[in-house]
């Protein structure tokens, strides 16, 4: 059996365990989310695990909506510019490439029929490709600390003001811009996209081509040229027969 996650501890003592992110020890009044072994069978053991998962990344993204959401405001557009929408463009389709690029390293696409973890591997694709898509039609984006790591990766921003921002009126004040809210969205969508790809990818048992034509033709720009305006909303997707593979696990 792979390793699960989240499982830690041996024999009678094994537990699921995640801890808090810091940012969100406060409001979640406890260190870490821990949950008892119900059943020791592996097919349990395993079906926990990835409900265990799936609660808490729900949980994160519960306290995180908390956080981001803006007070209300009588400016049309408030909140300071330290991007626009065709840079938020950039920085998504680099943060795209860059983790594509760890997975195929990785070698997270590639799984042979032989492989004893198959079923399972492919069972944790698809649980990552259905939470990945809760978050992207979601109502409040759930990426805005992650966002701010990825720019403060790339350049776009210091540590200093990246450390600003975290505070509570400056977090206010990006939360409510425009563009930073969009750029969170598109890594929303990049990180669907990929789990898309590993998903379809452990499925056919090859590597496909990525689905999301925003990054296809952004990264691999041999397929096609990128549609008009870069600031266009993000359309919803779906994840094909996704539903119905789950649906058939609970």
């Amino acid at each position: 059996m792979g390793k699960i996650r989240y499982l830690v501890g041996k024999g009678a003592d094994r537990k699921f365990k995640r801890n808090v992110p810091k940012h969100l020890l406060v409001m979640a009044g406890k260190t870490a989310w821990v949950e008892r072994v119900r059943s020791y069978d592996a097919k349990n053991l395993k079906r926990q695990g990835s409900m265990f998962a799936l609660f808490t990344e729900s949980e994160i993204a519960r306290l995180e909506r908390q956080i981001v959401r803006p007070k209300a405001s009588t400016s049309s557009n408030p909140g300071s510019k330290i991007l626009s929408h065709e840079l938020a463009d950039e920085v998504a389709i680099r943060y795209f490439a860059d983790e594509d690029r760890k997975r195929i390293e990785r070698r997270d696409y590639l799984l042979s029929d032989d492989d004893p973890d198959r079923d399972e591997l492919i069972d944790d694709a698809a649980l990552e490709a259905q939470s990945a898509l809760q978050a992207y039609k979601g109502e409040e984006t759930t990426a805005p600390f992650r966002t701010l790591d990825i720019l403060l990766s790339q350049g776009v921003i210091k540590a200093d003001d990246a450390n600003a921002y975290r505070q509570g009126e400056q977090w206010q004040v990006l939360s409510r811009d425009r563009a930073f809210r969009y750029l969170c969205r598109r890594i929303e969508q990049a990180d669907l996209a990929l789990a898309e790809r590993r998903y379809a990818s452990l499925q056919k048992g090859k590597l496909v081509e990525v689905s999301d034509q925003f990054f296809r033709l952004s990264v691999f720009p041999g397929n096609g040229e990128l549609g008009s305006s870069a600031s266009a909303p993000v359309k919803e997707k779906t994840v094909s027969d996704l539903s119905v593979l789950i649906s058939t696990q609970n």
